[in-house]
């Protein structure tokens, strides 16, 4: 037991220790030399609960040259009369064209923004984000200090229900226990890569270059397949952590919560069946056996001693990636409910892609 269900922990808790030191924030730069104008570009369909939130915290960034374009995509909601209540020079509101055949609704709304888009940096963000007043400084010394062509973040995340305390803090424990990020930043290699739609940005000439959103029409994991896309191609790309610059409110309730992370776990493990398996068998292995051994040894009046160094080795490395997100440390104890709950998304994923029933803000897509 020791090789088998010790020796793992130890090796992901070091491994997630280094790279919560590697993983840099966006807040951590140097206020950037130059100041070049930036665009921040949002699609927003039926967003009259998240825009009221977010507006205010664009139009208070402290940045010089700067230009915001949110695109209606054809909301069926109060979207218009909301952005139609905004009267800022900064501010243009666009109207988004039909949905182009072959492609899905995120990356063709992109697609329009940047192309009506006249700074030197392009930021893609969502309408469910809040921005600090100083985020934009931080991208744009990021962008300076790290000579990236493009770079991402993982955003600060708003927990609102069950499924989204268990399910986003284990994602993100993801990221840094199981990415090394040396790799992930410096590698060419596409499948070692992280990125995240609620910051995505770029140099224009960088986008241009790449040639956008059009590369990945067809995708619902636009940000991971423009990333693998990026890294494979050559392009400087970095990915880096918002605490303190963006947070977001992804959803409201467990409903959403399942039905987002359920549009696209089944997309992140390649759409492959055996995938969804193994990854459950994985899971059963790492957060579950764990418990049980454990526990049969505390029942049984064996000792206790490595059974009880593995489960903390766990909740450790889990308490260090909540703590470097923001998330409470607490939530480190639920690790082995995360992993059910995530094993349960990836089944239900599988399921609706096999039966042709992803959708998202109202729009269905047969993914068969």
């Amino acid at each position: 037991m020791v090789w088998f269900l010790t020796l793992p922990w130890l090796l992901l808790s070091v491994h997630t220790l280094i790279n919560a030191v590697l993983f840099k924030r966006l807040a951590s730069f140097p206020r950037a030399k130059k100041q070049p104008l930036v665009t921040i570009l949002v699609p927003a369909r039926n967003e009259e609960i998240s825009l009221p939130v977010l507006l205010p915290t664009l139009l208070a960034q402290n940045y010089p040259q700067l230009e915001i374009i949110i695109l209606n995509d054809h909301s069926t909601d109060g979207t218009q009369t909301i952005l139609e209540s905004i009267s800022d020079r900064r501010l243009r509101v666009i109207q988004g064209g039909e949905l182009q055949a072959g492609w899905r609704g995120k990356a063709n709304a992109c697609d329009q923004l940047a192309k009506v888009a006249t700074g030197e940096i392009l930021i893609f963000t969502d309408a469910d984000t809040i921005w600090h007043p100083d985020a934009t400084q931080h991208i744009v010394a990021a962008f300076e200090h790290s000579q990236a062509e493009v770079l991402s973040a993982w955003s600060e995340q708003i927990l609102t229900s069950r499924f989204s305390r268990w399910l986003q803090p284990f994602i993100a424990w993801s990221t840094v226990a199981l990415m090394p990020m040396p790799l992930a930043a410096d590698s060419r290699f596409p499948d070692i890569v992280s990125a995240n739609g609620q910051l995505f940005a770029y140099t224009k000439a960088a986008y241009n270059k790449f040639g956008g959103f059009a590369r990945v029409k067809s995708s619902v994991l636009e940000d991971i397949d423009c990333a693998k896309l990026l890294k494979k191609e050559g392009y400087n790309y970095r990915f880096f952590n918002a605490l303190g610059s963006i947070k977001c409110k992804m959803y409201n309730n467990d409903a959403e919560v399942i039905d987002g992370f359920s549009r696209g776990s089944f997309a992140v493990l390649n759409y492959q069946p055996v995938s969804v398996v193994g990854t459950a068998i994985l899971f059963l292995w790492l957060f579950i056996a764990p418990i049980i051994w454990f526990l049969l040894a505390l029942l049984s009046g064996a000792d206790i001693g490595l059974p009880a160094l593995t489960v903390a080795l766990m909740i450790i490395s889990r308490a260090r990636t909540d703590l470097e997100f923001g998330f409470p440390i607490q939530l480190s104890l639920t690790t082995p409910i995360s992993a059910i709950c995530w094993t349960y998304i990836a089944f239900l994923s599988w399921y609706r892609y096999a039966t042709g029933r992803i959708s998202w803000k109202g729009r269905t897509y047969d993914m068969r």
